[in-house]
């Protein structure tokens, strides 16, 4: 297995540890907004529908990060008000959070092609600056929304590196472009760049 692969697996085994110290020291409604988000996925499960934006405070933002917070609840059995749910959406959060560390060493490496210490140190880097860790750890879209943003910038790099690429990189690349609008807006920002 090369160095970079261990690397990110051993960095990725700390952000585990760190956020298995924090679910259970840091309050569960702490968090930019956190009210507005989780009466956001109360009311699609209380209703089983999308809301209008003038139902709520944050009800104006796109549905995706909220439909998934309220599916992962409902498979489990749970409501946003139960205790131990805030808990699970955090969870997600890491493991968002992880993946996103990930497509971020998968791109400098192919922005570093042949070396294995600038994508991971890249990586690094990104772990540990303070809104990476602190949007995976609580209950917020922005941090799905930034890894999907991510994920497009992989598969244009992908596309852009090969004279032939295939279809299924540009349908992959739209299909992350649109799954981080569908998350929040803002995504629109890199919509020029790709």
């Amino acid at each position: 297995m090369e160095s970079g692969v261990i690397g990110m697996m051993v960095l990725t085994c700390f952000w585990f540890l760190l956020f298995a110290n924090n679910l259970g020291v840091l309050p569960p409604m702490t968090g930019y907004d956190v009210y507005g988000h989780a009466e956001y996925i109360h009311y699609i499960q209380e209703h089983g529908c999308l809301p209008l934006a003038q139902d709520g405070w944050e009800m104006h933002h796109p549905p995706l990060y909220y439909l998934l917070c309220a599916f992962i609840l409902e498979v489990t059995g749970h409501s946003i008000g139960d205790p131990g749910a805030v808990s699970l959406l955090r969870v997600f959060g890491m493991c968002i959070g992880a993946g996103h560390c990930w497509l971020i060493w998968a791109s400098l490496r192919m922005l570093f092609p042949g070396k294995s210490l600038e994508p991971f140190l890249g990586a690094l880097l990104a772990s540990a600056l303070p809104p990476m860790l602190y949007l995976s750890q609580y209950l917020t879209n922005e941090g799905l929304c930034s890894a999907l943003m991510s994920a497009s910038v992989y598969f244009c790099l992908r596309v852009l590196r090969h004279e032939n690429a295939p279809l299924k990189w540009f349908a992959w690349l739209g299909a992350c472009m649109g799954f981080a609008l569908l998350t929040k807006l803002t995504a629109i920002v890199l919509l020029p760049a790709v």
